[in-house]
């Protein structure tokens, strides 16, 4: 039995309802709130006034009938008062019970039209601007993320099999199946391997070169973000482009335990404004 005085679940059985245990028994307050402050204490009673009846009032005499009547109602009133006492209002026995765990909210990936930003969690990242097209609507991305963002444009038009060449950004939930427990940097090399598989497709690439560092200032505690960044080089005929960076970062949320991740691939010739909109996006994250 406990001696740490606090709200616990009702051992009557009310479905989320909290009662006040004092340390050595359990009290007649309830709560819907197990984190509800502590129940006043009652003023200590004082003595109570004496009556002194007033001689000047003539008494009222009422026929015995009608003071029979009246008693029988007031003494059924009274055993009602007792019953439900004895029924609904008896103080529970027995060592006080912790509250039952708050459910988990599921981690999902979603975009706030008031503030314009994705959200997973506590994972905040502002939507790029223009000239990038952002959806509104969480699908899939090429990083492996089937929950997530994609916000891209077109740098070249019709150069891979009269398909375009683009810069892109993506934000999401990784998959459970595809995180390295524990290990941070090894789940975003799996998130860099499909970016580059899905991406570049029969394309060699020449020197890829990434560093894996933390990335301070986003979480609290400060050692559940890192990012992975590089670049890869490649040759493809009538693309003038050689190069990308690409960068990813990969959050681990303290409270679900889930992974919510980030990338970019941006082109070595993008449009300034291009590059200026994703690193806006990427300078935003927090997940404080």
């Amino acid at each position: 039995m406990t001696d740490r005085a606090g709200w616990y679940a009702d051992p009557s059985g009310r479905s989320e309802t909290f009662r006040w245990w004092d340390g050595s028994a359990w009290t007649r307050w309830l709560s819907a709130d197990p984190g509800a402050p502590a129940p006043a204490r009652p003023s200590p009673a004082g003595a109570e006034p004496s009556v002194v009846p007033d001689h000047d009032q003539p008494a009222i005499r009422l026929p015995s009938a009608v003071a029979i009547t009246i008693g029988a109602v007031i003494l059924a009133v009274i055993l009602l008062g007792v019953s439900v006492s004895l029924t609904e209002d008896r103080l529970p026995a027995g060592p006080a019970i912790d509250p039952p765990p708050k459910k988990e909210q599921p981690v999902i990936a979603l975009f706030d039209t008031t503030s314009g930003e994705y959200l997973a969690g506590r994972v905040r990242m502002k939507v790029p601007a223009e000239p990038l097209h952002c959806p509104e609507t969480a699908m899939g991305t090429r990083s492996g993320v089937q929950d997530g963002f994609t916000c891209s444009v077109i740098v070249h038009h019709n150069i891979v099999g009269a398909q375009d060449w683009l810069a892109d950004t993506g934000f999401g939930v990784i998959p459970d199946q595809l995180v390295v427990a524990g290990d941070l940097s090894r789940t975003g090399e799996r998130m860099l391997d499909n970016l580059t598989a899905a991406g570049y497709e029969g394309i060699p690439l020449i020197d890829p070169t990434f560093t894996t560092k933390p990335l301070p200032g986003v979480t609290n505690p400060p050692d559940q973000a890192i990012m992975i960044s590089g670049t890869i080089g490649f040759r493809v005929p009538k693309l003038p482009t050689t190069a990308s960076r690409i960068t990813i970062v990969v959050i681990k949320l303290a409270d679900s335990g889930r992974h919510v991740m980030f990338f970019c691939d941006v082109p070595n010739d993008a449009p300034k404004a291009v590059v200026a909109a994703i690193d806006v996006g990427l300078r935003s994250i927090t997940a404080r």
